[in-house]
C-alpha cells in the first residue's frame, strides 16, 4: 500500500483466498480497519470479501473506515493508495497523542535491563539472547553519550541533539543535496550523525527484537533435552540476576560533587572535590541506601518472552520519544512549548537518565513597558549514592535564578555547605545570579499548557 508523503511504499500482502474482482486503475475503495498495527503484527485492513496485511506509517485505528485507490490492479498483491481525511494541524497533534500516549513507557524500566545486561557475564547473556539483539544492545550502549562527554557545553547540546526529537529533521537536511555530491566525507557525516541518534538505535533495537521474536514463534519445537538445557540456563540467570540486584551492604562509596558541575558551566570544576574530607562522606541512614532497580529480564521464563519483554519497554520508549516530540511541536494555543528531553547517560558500568525541559517565556509588563524575556531549564537526575537531585535555573534577561532540590537529606547538607564556592565562582565568571536556594523534596508541580494539551480534546 502506498502512503501520501515521502514515506515508502510498505508491503501489501493478501491472507483471503478469494479472487481478486475486476478492480481498474484509478477506482476509489472502501477499507475497514480490521486490526491496528502493533508491534509485531501489522494492520488488517478488509476491502470487500478480502482482507489485507499492510505495514504503514499512518495513525490507523480499529474501525477506522477509509478510502483506497487502486495505482496498479494487474499486481499480486494490488498497489493501493490511503486517502487520509485532511485534518488541521492542531487535531492532527491531538489525534497523534491519542494513539502515542498509551504506548509511552519511562525510560528507566529499560535502563534497568540494559544496566543488568551489562553486569551479567557475557557467557550467561550469549546462551540466552540472539547475538543480533546483542549486538543491537552493545551499539547503542556505545553510542550514549558519557559522563564526561555532556560536561562541556558542546557535548551537552550533542546529547540533546541526538535526543531523538530531531531525527526527522536530520533525515531531511540529509536527504538534501550535498554541495559536493558523491563525496565519501558528506556520505560518512551523515551515517555518523543518524547512527548516534538515540531514536535511531532504539528503532534498529526494536527491529533486531521483533525479527527474533518472529523466528522463533514460526520454528518448530525442538527436542526434551534442548528445552531442558534451556530451563536450566534461565534459572541460573534468574539466580545471578537476584544477586546482581541485592542492595549495597553496609557502606556508600564516596562520590565527588564535581558531578554536579555540568549543572552549571562547561569550565573548570566549580566546587571542591569533597572527599577529601571525611565528615561529608554519606555514612549512617544513607548507607542503609534503596532498593535496586528491578531489571524485568531476569524474571522471564523464557528466551521468547525475555525477548517480548524487552521489545515491549522498547517500543515504550520510542514511543516516549515520539511524545516528547508532538508536544514540541507548536499550536495556535501554544506557539512556543517547552522542549522535553530524555537523555540517558553512560557511566563507568551502568547508564542513569536525565530529564530537562527547557521552557522559553516572554511578557510585557502592563504599564512599565519593560519587556521582559525568561529561559527557564527544569533538570532531574539520580546520583547514584546522592539520590535524585532536581534543579530550576532560570534566565530572566541576563539574570540567572537557581534553585536545587535534593530528596535525602543527607544530600540537602553536602550541597548546603558549598552552595557559596558554587555562587562565588559563578560571579567570577561574570554571571549575575541571585543566591543559590537548595530546597529538601521535589520541585512543586508545574500545570503547564502541555498537560492541557493532552486532555482537553478528550471525548468521553
Amino acid at each position: 500500500m502506498e502512503i501520501n508523503g515521502p514515506q515508502l511504499p510498505p508491503q501489501l500482502t493478501q491472507t483471503s483466498s478469494v479472487d481478486l474482482v475486476n478492480w481498474r486503475n484509478g477506482q476509489l475503495l472502501q477499507a475497514l480497519v480490521i486490526r491496528a498495527a502493533t508491534y509485531n503484527q501489522q494492520a488488517l485492513l478488509q476491502i470487500g470479501r478480502q482482507q489485507f496485511e499492510t505495514q504503514t506509517t499512518a495513525p490507523l485505528q480499529t474501525g477506522q473506515r477509509l478510502t483506497v485507490e487502486v495505482i496498479k490492479a494487474d499486481t499480486t498483491p494490488p498497489l493501493l493508495k490511503l486517502h487520509t481525511p485532511i485534518q488541521a494541524p492542531d487535531q492532527t497533534i491531538s489525534n497523534q497523542l491519542k494513539i502515542t500516549l498509551p504506548r509511552q513507557l519511562p525510560m528507566p524500566p529499560l535502563i534497568n535491563n540494559l544496566n543488568w545486561l551489562q553486569q551479567t557475564p557475557p557467557q550467561a547473556i550469549a546462551h540466552i539472547l540472539p547475538s543480533t539483539v546483542i549486538d543491537a544492545l552493545k551499539t547503542l550502549r556505545q553510542q550514549l553519550p558519557n559522563r564526561e562527554h555532556i560536561a562541556t557545553a558542546a557535548g551537552l547540546k550533542d546529547a540533546l541533539k541526538n535526543s531523538g526529537l530531531f531525527l526527522e529533521q536530520k533525515l531531511v537536511q540529509s536527504a538534501r543535496p550535498a554541495p559536493t555530491p558523491g563525496s565519501a566525507s558528506t556520505t560518512t557525516n551523515t551515517s555518523q550523525m543518524l547512527n548516534g541518534d538515540l531514536k535511531t538505535q532504539l528503532t534498529r533495537l526494536l527491529t533486531s527484537t521483533q525479527q527474533e521474536i518472529s523466528r522463533i514463534e514460526n520454528k518448530p519445537q525442538g527436542n526434551e533435552r534442548s528445552l531442558n538445557a534451556l530451563q536450566a540456563r534461565l534459572a541460573t540467570l534468574r539466580q545471578l540476576g537476584s544477586l546482581l540486584q541485592r542492595p549495597p551492604a553496609t557502606t556508600v562509596r564516596p562520590l565527588s560533587v564535581h558531578a554536579l558541575t555540568p549543572l552549571f558551566s562547561s569550565g573548570p570544576p566549580l566546587l571542591p572535590d569533597i572527599n577529601d574530607n571525611k565528615q561529608t562522606q554519606l555514612r549512617g541512614p544513607a548507607s542503609r541506601g534503596t532498593a535496586s532497580p528491578i531489571a524485568t529480564l531476569a524474571f522471564q521464563a523464557s528466551v521468547l518472552m525475555i525477548l517480548k519483554e524487552l521489545a515491549r519497554q522498547t517500543e515504550g520508549a520510542l514511543a516516549r520519544v515520539r511524545l516528547n516530540q508532538l508536544n514540541a511541536l507548536p499550536t495556535q494555543e501554544q506557539p512556543n512549548p517547552p522542549l522535553l528531553f530524555e537523555v540517558p547517560i553512560r557511566h563507568n558500568e551502568t547508564i542513569r537518565p536525565i530529564s530537562l525541559r527547557v521552557e522559553e517565556e516572554q511578557r510585557q509588563q502592563t504599564g512599565e513597558e519593560e519587556h521582559h524575556q525568561r529561559h527557564t531549564v527544569h533538570l532531574s537526575l539520580d546520583l547514584e549514592n546522592l539520590g535524585p537531585l532536581h534543579a530550576r535555573v532560570s534566565l530572566i534577561n541576563e539574570k540567572i535564578l537557581v534553585t536545587m532540590w535534593a530528596e535525602r537529606t543527607e544530600t540537602l547538607t553536602i550541597i548546603s555547605k558549598h552552595l557559596h564556592e558554587l555562587h562565588q565562582r559563578l560571579r567570577e565568571a561574570g554571571i549575575q545570579l541571585d543566591p543559590i536556594q537548595c530546597l529538601q523534596g521535589t520541585p512543586p508541580e508545574t500545570t503547564g499548557k502541555t498537560t492541557q494539551r493532552l486532555t482537553l480534546n478528550e471525548k468521553a
